[in-house]
């Protein structure tokens, strides 16, 4: 298994491989 995420600055991003398969999910962010 493997995570990867992309903080940035209005989105964060995660996404997650298993074997063959990826799954991703896009958060958006509100800077302070």
């Amino acid at each position: 298994m493997l995570l990867a995420m992309d903080v940035g600055n209005t989105h964060t991003v995660l996404g997650v491989h298993e074997g063959h398969a990826w799954r991703a999910w896009r958060v958006h962010t509100n800077p302070a």
